[in-house]
């Protein structure tokens, strides 16, 4: 082993003389006696030099009261381990390259929102990392540099929330089992009474290996107060490589006897051996898959209990089902998964009420990937309504055109229940198809095309309502009506306003329904509105009182908005 000069033995007893502080008095005789039986009796490795960490306890924000503990734990492990000696300071001085190039690695013990505003300081911090030596971060070390963002992001991230608070248990989870910082745990998630921190990440598990974090499928994790639906990744101990240097971070260790858990300060020694540059690990990032929450073999369990399900059952499996849905909805990857299984479970055996269930599911989270399967389902007397209400839902026109295409061959119901979607999604492309089936002998279908193609509210769809008015059935002859005025609406609001006049005047003649006179004068009055008074004027002064009241209340209108 290589030992190090005179002149620097000399050099680091004026450091410890300058800066030490010695460990507060406040500690128990039982808590020194916890800590010194919980520290490791060796060091993990064998050290390739003296080393010496600075452990800096100062704090601009809260104050934990568990750095004392730590310190103490920190200077009973470097001497009873070897692997280290410790100095312990509050002073920002001993920032200066020349003080801080005697150490190893710095240890921001539990300090928090401290600021580094001296750029003197901040160059040499991290010049101090980027050539090779270390950084150790415990509990609140993520709590700092509030002005400083590239020191926030040395560290992967910065403190955002703890609901997990001190006074809950909480699961943690291996990340790397075979890791060997994560020896201590024995390959074992385990609990513990501790804060634990969110952190806001920044691209930790793009340069970060972490290796702890909160088992967040555990219920007593994600059911604490304040846990938001997106907290799955909540990291805990990371390592990673700056330069030619090391970092570890560790958030456990805000309540006092964290500090005195035999497996936590073994972690602790581990990871600090290895900012030391004693202890060669794998540190490559392994990235986050928030698949890893997506239980498949959970939801084909739902799936399968709804399969019998009949109306007037229990609905808890539904429930069930409607809880997962949310926790993963935001996962594009499950829920292309997620509809995949539901077009299965729909073109299988199960019962009506079941199927009636997962269509409307589907209808919030069908895709165009679905249509070619649920076209199919239109020819099914069982199907053939619902799988029309989730085929409405898809967005796109690759949903329009399969629709359009299953028009001509649909059975009557179906048929009007295709038109109806076209109807509402105003498919122009539409008209054409729409224009063959007027003549229809079903008037319900009929009359559905009428209604669709006023809602269409084209020219060309003017044009084919325009020629059915002449001849048209008389039972269809209402719902041409509506269909002339719904298209006249539409071509007024989209600046075709001659063209709605035309109509709204030929629809204003005597003999027509005063509902459909009265709706054609408010059309007048909205299109053309430079007349709007001399036209009220004449028609209150006419012999036609029906009309009347309309036009009081278009005034009241006209007067409103004005």
């Amino acid at each position: 082993m290589r030992h190090p000069s005179l002149v620097s033995l000399i050099i680091v007893a004026v450091i410890v003389l300058l800066f030490a502080i010695p460990a507060n008095a406040q500690l128990s005789q039982d808590e020194v006696k916890a800590i010194e039986q919980a520290v490791p009796m060796k060091s993990t490795v064998q050290p390739r030099q003296p080393r010496t960490l600075l452990v800096f306890n100062l704090s601009e924000g809260f104050q934990h009261t568990s750095i004392e503990r730590a310190s103490k734990a920190l200077e009973v492990m470097g001497r009873k381990t070897g692997a280290f000696q410790t100095v312990m300071s509050k002073d920002l001085t001993i920032f200066r390259p020349e003080n801080l190039q005697r150490f190893d690695a710095v240890c921001f013990n539990n300090t928090t929102q401290l600021k580094f505003d001296d750029p003197l300081l901040r160059k040499s911090l991290l010049d101090f990392i980027a050539t090779g030596k270390g950084i150790v971060g415990l509990h609140a070390a993520t709590d700092n540099f509030p002005t400083w963002p590239e020191a926030q992001k040395l560290f992967g991230g910065v403190f955002d929330s703890h609901p997990w608070t001190a006074d809950g248990t909480w699961g943690v989870k291996i990340v790397d089992p075979s890791h060997p910082l994560n020896a201590a745990f024995q390959g074992k998630d385990f609990l513990i009474k501790d804060e634990i921190y969110r952190i806001r990440q920044n691209n930790l598990r793009k340069n970060s290996r972490v290796l702890l974090s909160l088992d967040m499928k555990l219920d007593r994790n994600r059911k604490a107060s304040g846990v938001k639906k997106s907290d799955r990744d909540i990291p805990i101990s990371w390592v990673r490589m700056s330069g030619k240097g090391r970092l570890f971070y560790c958030s456990l260790g805000h309540n006092n006897e964290v500090l005195a858990i035999p497996a936590v300060l073994q972690h602790y020694l581990d990871g600090i051996q290895f900012a030391l540059g004693d202890y060669d690990i794998n540190t490559s990032p392994v990235p986050f898959d928030p698949m890893s929450f997506f239980d498949e073999g959970l939801l084909k369990s739902y799936l399968s209990k709804l399969s019998t399900y009949q109306y007037g059952d229990s609905r808890a499996t539904m429930a069930e089902l409607d809880e997962f849905l949310r926790d993963v909805n935001d996962l594009p990857e499950a829920r292309v998964k997620i509809e995949q299984l539901f077009l299965g479970f729909l073109e299988g055996a199960a019962s009506s009420g079941g199927k009636q269930f997962i269509f409307q599911k589907l209808s919030l989270k069908g895709s165009e990937s679905s249509i070619p399967r649920l076209i199919p389902m239109l020819s099914d007397d069982k199907t053939a309504n619902m799988a029309l209400f989730v085929l409405e839902s898809i967005e796109g026109s690759t949903a329009e055109q399969a629709l359009l295409q299953a028009l001509p061959t649909a059975k009557a119901s179906t048929m009007v229940g295709i038109i109806n979607a076209l109807r509402n999604r105003r498919v122009q492309s539409a008209t054409s198809a729409l224009q063959r089936l007027v003549a229809h002998e079903d008037t319900v279908v009929a009359s559905a095309v009428v209604s669709a193609l006023g809602n269409i509210g084209t020219p060309e769809a003017l044009t084919i309502l325009e020629d059915l008015k002449r001849g048209m059935k008389s039972q269809l002859r209402p719902h041409l009506l509506d269909a002339l005025l719904v298209c006249a609406s539409h071509l007024s609001s989209t600046g075709n306003k001659d063209r709605a006049l035309a109509v709204y005047r030929e629809l204003n003649v005597p003999g027509e329904p005063v509902p459909v006179r009265s709706a054609a004068l408010r059309g007048i009055i909205h299109a053309d509105p430079a007349n709007a008074s001399e036209l009220i004027v004449n028609t209150l002064k006419s012999k036609e009182v029906d009309l009347h009241p309309a036009f009081v209340q278009l005034v009241r209108e006209i007067l409103f908005n004005s």
